[in-house]
């Protein structure tokens, strides 16, 4: 992130230097002399007699826009985004001049126009170099999907963030609402929507910032790895202390609900750990960063179990393996796996382990 910073203000002062300098020369006082006699020609944008450009809104337009402009052109992904830009930076600098000169002030918007050109250029040039393309590729897979400090750390690595293909030791965590039919069943659509997405907003918000990045996200439920793409050894102790702050979360957020639409929020969590698979998975278009494996999807069914079983957190077996020293699980009555065709041991998380305080994101990116 601070090396697009950097790359952003150099083209904004490169730009706004060079443009000054050209208006100080006297390049734009043609341009302005024949935009103010044609203001003249006209009775709702006669200016006074004498009026001369006001060097402090055209020196300032130059820099809002040279700097705005290479900020928001290495930002936007998308060439004809970028385009749109330009064309919005003509539009508007001459709707500009026009409002201006209908309340007697002479602004010429060509060198402001040439600002912001200018720097659309320049960083357009530098999304299709080699960093601009890594940082591109990293905004598309991690993006929203991980925290702002996760997103700045993986920026400055480049390419190097993003896993290759390969096996990685993981912590999948499941988190399903299960009573949304009720919901739609007693409560306005709008108002059924707008309790799931504040839900769903309050788990991504905290799992991200627990250090996890989000496989998925649908309509009642929200998937999170843990171990990639931030490098966490203790993986499965990152996921469980998630799991126990976002049951928490679940507590405050059922009051919020009880407040607004008299309602409380029936949840499930599971964490499962193992070897996974992880690579780019989709097409062109819609690929992301996943993780392929049975314990992934397991995380889901073991996530449905705490219907079931009137439960909020289960974890799977290799999970309380890795975490015996630093949480406290108690054994439940195992429970038969259709994709396995197996019966796999249950646990039920309850707590973190008595001399154990809670944890902050990884830091160790």
């Amino acid at each position: 992130m601070a090396k697009l910073i950097g790359v952003g203000l150099l083209i904004g002062s490169l730009v706004s230097l060079l443009v000054l300098v050209f208006a100080e020369l006297g390049v734009f006082d043609y341009v302005s002399a024949a935009l103010r006699n044609f203001y003249n020609g006209h009775e709702l944008t006669l200016l006074p007699a004498g009026t001369v450009t006001h060097k402090a809104i055209q020196y300032g337009a130059v820099l809002v826009l040279a700097f705005s402009v290479a900020w928001t052109s290495i930002d936007i992904r998308s060439m004809p985004r970028k385009l749109v830009v330009g064309v919005l930076i003509v539009v508007l600098t001459g709707l500009l001049s026009l409002t201006l000169a209908f309340r007697g002030v002479l602004f010429e918007p060509f060198s402001a126009m040439i600002a912001g050109l200018l720097s659309l250029t320049g960083g357009m040039l530098f999304s299709v170099s080699a960093s601009g393309r890594a940082a591109g590729r990293v905004r598309h897979f991690l993006g929203a999907r991980v925290s702002d400090t996760v997103l700045r750390r993986a920026l400055a690595k480049g390419e190097q963030a993003i896993p290759p293909t390969g096996h990685y030791e993981v912590s999948v965590l499941s988190c399903r609402i299960f009573n949304h039919s009720h919901f739609r069943s007693t409560m306005e659509p709008g108002d059924t929507v707008d309790l799931m997405r504040l839900c769903l907003k309050e788990v991504t918000k905290l799992l991200r910032q627990k250090g996890g990045y989000v496989e998925s996200l649908t309509s009642d439920s929200v998937r999170v790895i843990f171990g990639i793409p931030t490098q966490d050894e203790n993986h499965a102790d990152t996921a469980c202390e998630a799991a126990l702050a976002l049951y928490d979360r679940f507590a405050s957020l059922n009051r919020e609900c009880d407040n607004r639409w008299e309602q409380n929020v029936d949840f499930g969590i599971a964490v499962t750990s193992g070897t996974l698979t992880a690579a780019s998975f989709g097409v062109p278009g819609i690929e992301q960063l996943s993780v392929l494996g049975w314990e992934a999807n397991y995380a889901d069914r073991l996530c449905a179990q705490n219907l079931e079983r009137g439960t909020h957190i289960l974890i799977a077996q290799q999970t309380a393996d890795l975490t015996g020293s630093t949480m406290v699980a108690q054994p439940l009555e195992p429970a038969h796996d259709p994709e396995t065709n197996s019966v796999l041991d249950i646990f039920e998380l309850t707590d973190r382990a008595p001399d154990v305080r809670p944890a902050d994101q990884p830091e160790d990116y």
